[in-house]
């Protein structure tokens, strides 16, 4: 846990070997070793300290990284589908195109994080963390995104069609082209939150705080509006402004 000085013990040289035996590998510090295409999957991995850590093309799939630090960690194309990484923190990890379908980030940390390309379907970030994080192109669909924040985020050009989004935080971050198609936004925070171009057609904005949000060029289509908070939206290729009550 942040703010707290743990005992790691040092990663074994020989993780083929570990795996093999069976070694205990939570509580582990890798010191910012090369793990470049490393087989992780279905291992322990609870409280590992990643830092620095080189995992690009690594497999993770299945494993358990609760509460494991991989803060600047490089996970390009990295393969974790189903892996457990609640409470981790992932602060400016590079994720470019790495696959994280069906994982689960509940309350991890991924601020400033660069995950563009990402897939994140089905993934459980509920409470998570994505403030600032570089999310263009990612791929959210039918993510559960309930209560994270994307504040500041860039996600320009990300799908996230059936997504559940209910209380979410997109205060000031620009959705550009993004795909939110049938998106649940019901109570979402996305005050100065930009959505030119974007696809919100049977979107579910209820109860939402659009305070000063940009949708010009948004397709809108039976979307829900009901009960937003707003002083005025502005919708439509020419800039018209219109006033939602």
């Amino acid at each position: 846990m942040r703010g707290w000085t743990l005992s790691r013990k040092q990663a074994p040289a020989d993780l083929e070997e570990a795996r093999r035996t069976g070694a205990d590998l939570t509580w582990t510090d890798f010191g910012g070793r090369s793990l470049k295409d490393v087989d992780l999957s279905d291992l322990d991995l609870t409280g590992v300290d990643l830092r620095g850590c080189d995992l690009r093309g690594a497999t993770l799939v299945g494993s358990t990284l609760v509460r494991a630090d991989l803060s600047g960690t490089r996970l390009t194309s990295a393969d974790l589908q189903g892996a457990d990484l609640t409470g981790a923190y992932l602060i400016a990890a590079d994720l470019t195109e790495a696959i994280c379908s069906s994982a689960l980030l509940v309350r991890a940390d991924l601020s400033n994080a660069v995950a563009v390309g990402t897939g994140f379907s089905r993934a459980r970030l509920m409470r998570a963390t994505l403030e600032g994080a570089n999310l263009h192109g990612a791929d959210f669909r039918e993510a559960n995104l309930t209560g994270a924040d994307l504040s500041g985020a860039y996600l320009n050009g990300a799908d996230l069609r059936h997504a559940h989004g209910a209380r979410i935080v997109l205060s000031g971050a620009y959705l550009g082209g993004a795909n939110l198609k049938q998106v649940d936004l019901r109570w979402a925070r996305a005050d100065g939150a930009e959505f030119q171009g974007s696809n919100l057609r049977q979107a579910d904005l209820a109860s939402a705080d659009l305070r000063s949000a940009d949708f010009t060029g948004a397709r809108m289509k039976d979307a829900r509006l009901n009960n937003v908070v707003t002083d005025r939206l502005t919708l439509g290729r020419d800039g018209r402004r219109f006033e939602v009550r």
